[in-house]
Parts: structure tokens; sequence; C-alpha cells
């Protein structure tokens, strides 16, 4: 009778210290570039302690390998967070687990957005990534750029967050930073023809990049439908922003925030972030199969003459001929140009 309420007792005591929590502390977005830290929830996350669940997993560590001239990830080691609960709510000890959580709750925020509003097989395409990898700045390639945030492609697939120094919020954790990066994973799938080709090094346009970072900028400000989505002054789309200073750069952010600003401008005309989020993709898609015409140059600038032929489908309000002869001065083909 002794050894059988021994066996019992451990096991009793162990159910009685299961800790229980639907809530866990994140970064929340107010608006306007402002977060507060706060208890959400993220029905995606299925194990909150090692970071698991709908959307992948998170690893600490891991780093890019090179095997016949490609790149390939090699995994890092399991997270186990450490934590506290305060009634009922799961409360990281450490920056490394506010931002993995937050970054988790913001990139399954964009990922349920997108799929309610039809495009589910795009985002079954994209999900379960690979991994989310912290990655501390010691552990960081010194051949590789060390970003606060990254999604790597290429059929990796994965996102990879840094330390931060950011004085407010770390842009891992930042919503529309995290939108930014999943819009480079929504780029590969939407432009999958194209990327394919510039992989085996026939690529149909050049500055590619532009479009993806431009594109990503989109995502970001329309999804959330808020200009202040990305924390850089240099990337307010509201800002004169034209393809004059694209001329001679190396840079892709410089033509990029010309198609997030004209985005923008036919968000303010349609007053209707949800249909100009709809008809950007829409852009992007026939801008892939123009690529592949006789009528294609092969420049990325092309992209506008898209973005202006969805938009104007459904605005109609001669500010947009405007805009777009302001932000792509040098392009011709619309707007008696």
């Amino acid at each position: 009778m002794t050894g059988r309420f021994l066996f019992v007792l451990p096991f009793v005591m162990l159910l009685g210290c299961v800790d229980t929590f639907e809530q866990h502390l994140a970064y929340d977005y107010l608006g306007d570039g402002v977060h507060e830290v706060a208890p959400v929830q993220t029905p995606a996350l299925a194990d909150t302690v090692s970071v698991k669940g709908e959307l992948g997993s998170a690893s600490f560590g891991g780093r890019l390998r090179v095997s016949d001239s490609r790149l390939f990830w090699q995994d890092g080691a399991d997270i186990t967070l450490d934590y506290v609960v305060d009634d009922g709510v799961f409360v990281p000890t450490d920056d490394q687990g506010l931002v993995l959580l937050s970054f988790y709750h913001h990139l399954a925020g964009v990922r349920d957005d997108l799929s309610g509003r039809g495009w589910q097989d795009d985002m079954d395409a994209i999900f379960p990534v690979t991994t989310i990898a912290w990655t501390p700045e010691q552990l960081v390639s010194a051949a590789t750029p060390i970003e606060n945030a990254a999604y790597l492609s290429g059929g990796i697939n994965a996102f990879i967050l840094y330390e931060d120094a950011n004085n407010n919020i770390p842009l891992g954790a930042h919503a529309g930073v995290v939108r930014h990066e999943f819009g480079h994973a929504w780029f590969q799938v939407l432009m999958l023809p194209v990327v394919e080709r510039a992989l085996n090094g026939d690529p149909v346009v050049e500055d590619l990049r532009a479009v993806n970072e431009g594109f990503a900028d989109m995502v970001a400000i329309l999804s959330l439908d808020d200009p202040m989505a990305i924390p850089f002054v240099e990337r307010n789309p509201r800002l004169a922003h034209t393809t004059d200073g694209f001329t001679g750069s190396d840079d892709p952010y410089s033509l990029g925030v010309v198609f997030a600003g004209f985005a923008w401008d036919a968000r303010v005309l349609s007053n209707d972030a949800e249909q100009t989020l709809e008809l950007t993709v829409g852009a992007l898609e026939d801008f892939r199969e123009f690529l592949f015409t006789e009528e294609s140059d092969g420049t990325a600038q092309q992209f506008g003459l898209m973005l202006y032929d969805r938009y104007s489908s459904e605005i109609n309000d001669f500010r947009l001929c405007q805009a777009w002869r302001i932000r792509f001065p040098d392009l011709v083909g619309r707007c008696g140009r």
C-alpha cells in the first residue's frame, strides 16, 4: 500500500504544477507606427514555450550553407523559452522570447487576413516555413549582412531574426516589418516563373529586387492600412518619391519606394486599402506575364504601367493619372505620354 501511494503522489504533484495560459505578451500594434507590450492571443501557436505551430517552428541559430553552387539552410537548435505566468498570461523573461512571440503573432495575423480575402492557396504555398530562426550577432557569418529581420528565398523559405539594438521597437517584433518580410515570401509565390529563371542565371527583368522590395512595402502599408507601417522616414509612401531618384542607383529601395508611393496614392483616391491591395497583386501578376512578351524591355520600371492599368480600372479619378506622371516621369505609354 505504501509503495502504491509513493508512485501516485509525484504524478499528482506534477499535474498540479502544469502551467496553463491562453495569452502571451507581445508587441501589439495600435496603428500609426505605435506598439505596446500587451497580452494577445495567437491560435496558430500550438506550443508557446517552444514557439511551434501552424506557421512552422522557431530555432536558435542555424546558418546558410553552399552545396553544388546552391544555398541551403542548416538547422539550429530547438528553442525553449524561459517564462513566468502572470494571471494566466505567458510572460517571456528575456528579449529573445518577446521578439519571437511578437513575430509569430504578427505573421499569423497577416496569414489569416489574406486567407480570409481569397488567397488561401498562396498561404498554403508559404506555410509552414522551414524555420523562424533567432540568430544572435555572434553566430552571423562575416559575409552575411546583419539585418533585423530577413526572408530567405531560393527554396529555403525561412525567416531570420537578428538581435536588434533599436531603442524603440525591435524590428523583428514590429508589425509592419513582419508584414514586409512576409511580402517577400508572397512575392516568391506570385513571381515564381521569373524567380526560377533568375536563379538559373537567365533573368527576364533588370532590378527584380526593386520590385520585390516595393511589393513587400506595399503589402505592409496596405494590409495594415497604415502609411507608417514601415518605420523608416525615407520609406514613407506619402513623400514625393519618383524614378528620378532611381537613375543610376544600385539601391533597390530607391525604386521600390516609388511603387509603394504610387500604391498609397491609389489607396488615398479609392479610400479602400483592401481593394488597392487586390489590384496591386493583380498588377504584379500582370507584370509577371508581361515580362515574357515582346513588348517588355526587361526593366523593373514597367511595373508602373501594370499598376496604373489595374488601379485605373477601378479608380475613375484624373488625379490618379497626375500621380502616375509624377511618380514615373521617365515612363511612357499612359496618361497621354
